[in-house]
């Protein structure tokens, strides 16, 4: 379908009706569930502060922490001792701490785990478990707990170390959609209460200036974030990726399942790869080039490079331009419901009574987080109030709505579910992404790194071109490269040897099985004027 932004733009009536299908098409007021963030903790059945496999574990831990420091790089982890022979290869450690969880390890895009160095209490995890967003989305939630957990006991069993129990300590419920394009007014400060039927008892709204008098609502937030219960938001998506640089798999995916139309891929990712501090700024520029790469009308294009090429960008006039010749870019919203330990712990009981295990051949110490991902169903359910009796945690009203009397009820629980809220609540929460959709995200996730590392590289040597000859501005992007080639020595491409093997660890999961960027002929070389060697 088209929306109204698309009907009314110039380039709408300049283009074949092929074309704009091709270009502008999408699917309306979709949403697309996944659990975006899990934490989970490991409790042990060891002395953690006495056991001697323990301290012998920590005793390796605190040596590839010294070897991070040292370095100011992570530390590729096990590939020294027969002992580690059957792990990962894939194992790191950055260095960093998390409160008391003084180690960190882990595999890249996969998972992070931190590790307590002494025990507080006997009550206290020992390891804290983050999954990456990344691979819950294209993995899916249960294979990546599973492989997590097996990769991490398979380590604990060659110190002796034994799991106890493993229990959730966060779970976030993330809804994407399209469905409000305007959150400025749609989420205003008057309608904040009477909009939402809710546990919440606080919330907060958080906005960006945009021009001269304009804002732009970036979070709406209910609930306290350092809480240990619940906590609710609605933000921006595509302006955090943009903005962020990173989960860039979500255009494509976005994209695959039509919630975003082939213009709104084309610009976001011209955004994405702008590099600089206001490349969220650029989204409006890439409009106008997706204008001047497919409009048909010259004068139009005139405009656009008189404006594009002025030495200092106009911003608000490009929007303006931009507004009249080609529709808005989707924006694609995140719904999030964080749910937190106190929150489980305030159900287990029913839950354990109530929920059943559907998953087969569960560890016993395990079976805690495989309940709440077997009846993730349920827990949706509570959450958005997708029950009879219309209870739970939040609901959002048709606060509009008027009863037969032609008024407003007194009583917000009376007020009709808003539509909008209706489409999240039968949202299908244990659907899987087609192979081919995962590979494609993971080869775009891909092509935009290398193209965002090109430009950094390429302005990196122009920079260090500055720094060896001045200002002299003569030299071309070539010259400036065999320049710096021109300064290495045996010892900085030995250095370059060994960061390239600990950089293939760092990225191992991201093109594994992934094509590469490009198949290209090298054209060019360089040439040693000294042994005439080329290279």
């Amino acid at each position: 379908m088209f929306t109204r932004s698309v009907k009314r733009s110039e380039i709408f009536t300049e283009l074949q009706p092929d074309l704009n299908k091709q270009y502008f098409d999408r699917i309306d007021k979709k949403f697309l569930h996944n659990i975006d963030s899990f934490y989970y903790v490991i409790k042990v059945k060891n002395d953690w502060n006495y056991d001697y496999n323990v301290r012998l574990f920590i005793n390796f831990l605190e040596q590839y922490r010294v070897e991070t420091k040292r370095t100011y790089d992570p530390v590729v982890m096990w590939q020294n001792d027969d002992r580690f022979k059957d792990l990962s290869t894939k194992w790191l450690m950055n260095g960093l701490s998390f409160g008391k969880y003084e180690y960190d390890m882990g595999i890249p895009d996969k998972f992070n785990v931190f590790v307590l160095s002494r025990s507080i209490n006997s009550d206290t995890p020992e390891f804290w478990v983050q999954l990456r967003s990344q691979y819950l989305w294209l993995d899916g939630e249960y294979k990546a707990v599973e492989e997590s957990i097996k990769e991490i006991k398979a380590v604990l069993d060659v110190f002796g170390i034994e799991i106890e129990k493993i229990s959730e300590n966060r779970i976030d419920y993330a809804y994407h959609t399209n469905i409000i394009q305007d959150p400025t007014n749609f989420f205003s400060n008057k309608n904040a209460n009477r909009m939402q039927q809710s546990r919440f008892k606080r919330g907060s709204l958080e906005f960006s200036f945009r021009g001269q008098f304009e804002t732009d609502t970036d979070y709406f937030t209910l609930g306290r974030k350092k809480g240990n219960n619940l906590f609710f938001r609605v933000y921006d998506k595509t302006k955090e990726v943009i903005e962020k640089q990173y989960k860039q798999f979500f255009i494509k995916l976005w994209y695959l399942e039509k919630m975003i139309s082939y213009y709104d891929m084309y610009c976001i990712e011209k955004a994405f790869l702008h590099v600089s501090n206001d490349n969220y700024k650029y989204l409006d520029v890439a409009r106008l080039e997706f204008y001047l790469e497919y409009g048909t009308n010259d004068v139009n294009k005139n405009k656009i490079l008189d404006l594009l090429e002025a030495k200092s960008k106009d911003y608000e006039l490009i929007e303006k331009l931009a507004d009249t010749l080609v529709p808005r870019v989707t924006k694609i919203l995140n719904i999030e419901i964080e749910t937190k330990r106190k929150f489980y712990r305030t159900m287990d009981e029913s839950v354990n009574t109530l929920l059943k295990l559907h998953s087969s051949n569960v560890p016993e110490y395990a079976k805690q987080i495989y309940l709440k991902l077997d009846n993730k169903q349920v827990f949706h359910d509570h959450l958005v109030c997708n029950n009879l009796d219309q209870q739970g945690v939040i609901r959002f009203l048709d606060y509009k709505a008027k009863n037969k009397l032609g008024k407003a009820w007194t009583d917000k629980s009376k007020f009709p579910t808003a539509d909008w809220w209706k489409r999240l609540q039968t949202t299908k929460v244990n659907r899987r992404f087609k192979v081919e959709s995962v590979k494609l995200s993971r080869e775009y996730q891909q092509k935009l790194s290398a193209s965002i590392m090109k430009k950094k590289i390429t302005n990196a040597i122009t920079t260090y071109s500055l720094y060896i000859h001045g200002d002299d501005v003569q030299n071309d992007t070539f010259d400036d490269i065999v320049d710096y080639m021109a300064t290495l020595n045996e010892s900085d491409v030995e250095q370059q040897i060994q960061y390239k093997r600990k950089k293939m660890t760092l990225l191992a999961d991201r093109l594994e099985n992934v094509e590469g960027v490009s198949k290209f002929e090298k054209q060019l070389r360089v040439y040693d004027t000294e042994t005439g060697q080329v290279f």
